[in-house]
């Protein structure tokens, strides 16, 4: 059943949408589809860090947006074979990501975060080549994500000790947290305006 909130193949409402509408508006439906990337990346790391419950109920979920975002993307602008194509290098980048994160906890810090960079640079690639753009336009993009993954990654592991030398700093963090945020807004932008021109 698609969703007649923000457009997607798949709805996760259920009976709570209040909107009868459906979305025509591609740019709300990649809005929704990197905010929930964003989102389920933060809450997957945290569960990592913490060791939380919920930590592979979160990492299903982050998973299945991978595969969303390509098939969306797909459906919208590049066409299902490549958008597959897509959602599987997406989730290429989940598995780099978890890799560092890992490290990071083992105290391993700079080949991971330099793989999980170069990693990234390969997903940009491939974005460009899909919408037919630079990749010296993509790549930055997705860097600037990346490196705010490694940021709140690093903070969130650092939370974890109390020490009277190096407090905790709560608005750093939620600094980072809305700049990490308020990017993958952008990038949901600028891959609509990338995907109209396709059209």
């Amino acid at each position: 059943m698609s969703c007649k909130v923000v457009g997607t193949l798949r709805c996760r409402c259920g009976d709570r949408t209040s909107s009868p509408q459906e979305c025509i508006n591609c740019v709300g439906m990649l809005r929704k589809l990197f905010s929930d990337h964003s989102n389920f990346t933060l809450l997957y790391i945290q569960a990592v860090v913490f060791n939380t419950p919920f930590m592979v109920a979160y990492r299903k979920r982050l998973l299945e947006n991978q595969t969303e975002i390509g098939k969306e993307i797909g459906r919208a602008f590049i066409g299902a074979i490549r958008g597959k194509a897509l959602g599987s290098a997406f989730t290429q980048h989940i598995a780099a990501a978890e890799q560092m994160v890992l490290e990071m906890l083992g105290g391993q810090t700079t080949n991971m975060k330099t793989e999980f960079l170069q990693q990234g640079d390969e997903l940009a690639r491939l974005i460009a080549s899909d919408f037919k753009k630079n990749e010296d336009d993509i790549i930055p993009v997705i860097r600037t994500h990346n490196t705010h993954v490694i940021r709140l990654t690093e903070m969130l592991i650092k939370s974890r000790v109390k020490d009277p030398k190096n407090p905790r700093d709560e608005t750093l963090f939620i600094q980072e947290l809305d700049a990490y945020n308020n990017h993958m807004l952008s990038v949901a932008d600028f891959l609509f305006m990338a995907g109209e021109q396709l059209l």
